[in-house]
């Protein structure tokens, strides 16, 4: 079975230029890439109306399938978002400061990103983190550690630019600065 390759696998492998690399690696191009962060979107809301919300997510448990499609990798999510009582120290896992640029502002300031009463926000928060990554070839604020990140958010710092692309919807960018706001 394939499962396909990691965001941040490809992410790290395209820099700073990921639109090409999605043309090149899905077959209805970015479009396709839009239509399964919605599927994915709509999957955490589910996930939270099941009480089961998703509070974070980190390119490492989103895979790119051999079909096109973007899937989340439950292998992947943390000890807290799969509720096991005890956090796994597997290396693995992002460390905090890796989670920093996905972590929603709320979560990001709190003690080891601990959980809010917001998941389902949260989690949608760190979708449209990602997203804006495989975008712009960056995460909307970035830093060397979770304080970088946070005092960039908290000094009002505009978020890294989307590129403006003839395949781009003329929604998405406004879309994501909702998200991200």
């Amino acid at each position: 079975l394939d499962r396909g390759e990691t965001l941040e696998d490809l992410l790290r492998r395209w820099g700073g230029s990921p639109l090409p690399g999605w043309r090149r690696r899905c077959p209805g191009g970015i479009r396709e890439v839009l239509d399964s962060f919605a599927r994915l979107a709509r999957l955490l809301g589910e996930l939270s109306g099941a009480g089961l919300p998703i509070g974070r997510l980190h390119p490492r448990a989103l895979r790119l399938g051999p079909d096109g499609r973007v899937r989340l990798d439950a292998a992947q999510l943390t000890a807290e978002e799969r509720g096991d009582s005890e956090p796994s120290s597997d290396p693995m896992f992002p460390t905090p400061d890796e989670w920093a640029p996905y972590l929603a502002p709320e979560r990001l300031l709190a003690p080891d990103g601990a959980p809010s009463s917001s998941g389902e926000e949260s989690g949608v928060y760190s979708l449209a983190a990602i997203l804006h990554h495989c975008l712009a070839g960056t995460p909307p604020w970035s830093g060397r550690s979770r304080a970088e990140v946070a005092d960039r958010i908290l000094a009002g710092a505009p978020p890294a630019p989307i590129p403006t692309e003839r395949d781009l919807p003329r929604g998405v960018a406004p879309l994501l600065a909702d998200a991200l706001a």
